[in-house]
């Protein structure tokens, strides 16, 4: 949280490539209650806020090839999943672009618990702590969580969504709980 916080004093990553347009769908998801993105482009030429934020600038003549959407008879439809971006809707709620960041940080910050609890969960029984650590610290110090972790994008958060399902699914009988099979279900169903 704090290298993201220095990141954003600094104005060091802005939002870039794919990441205004996953917050547009989520904008006009909680705003107007739409995935036309023809709607989000009247948003921000009306109120510039994602785009005015990016390092990707809203195109003076939007064309759905542009603004990275199919022409559909529901409008133009956003050619990206939208997953992370309904998961993104109530961060956005509570604190529009740095919330979602902040959510997707913390997100990203479960991976060493949940594999944490995997390496436990599918381990063979009685599997020494020392290994345990080991596994989750060759797991997880791999992965880009600093440098991607405030990014929106759906890749982590995907990984992470699989890794605790399949988890679940592999565990079988070992889960007591219905309520941590009923997790994995719904964020698999949302995986973006």
């Amino acid at each position: 949280m704090c290298t993201y916080a220095n990141w954003q004093a600094r104005d060091v990553y802005p939002l870039a490539g794919d990441e205004p347009h996953y917050l547009g769908i989520t904008r006009g998801l909680v705003e107007e209650f739409t995935l036309d993105q023809r709607d989000v482009i009247e948003l921000e030429r009306e109120d510039p806020y994602i785009f005015a934020e990016s390092a990707t600038p809203l195109p003076e003549q939007p064309t759905p090839k542009s603004f990275q959407s199919k022409v559909t008879p529901a409008g133009w439809q956003s050619i990206h999943s939208i997953g992370l971006s309904v998961m993104l809707a109530v961060p956005y709620i509570a604190a529009e672009i740095e919330g979602s960041r902040i959510f997707l940080i913390l997100l990203t910050a479960s991976c060493i618990p949940i594999v944490w609890w995997v390496t436990g969960l599918l381990g063979a029984r009685g599997t020494s702590v020392v290994v345990r650590a080991a596994t989750t610290g060759a797991l997880t110090l791999t992965a880009p969580l600093v440098y991607s972790a405030g990014q929106v994008y759906p890749d982590s958060t995907a990984g992470l969504i699989l890794l605790f399902g399949l988890a679940t699914l592999l565990a079988g009988e070992r889960i007591r709980h219905a309520w941590v099979r009923i997790a994995a279900i719904v964020f698999l169903a949302l995986a973006p």
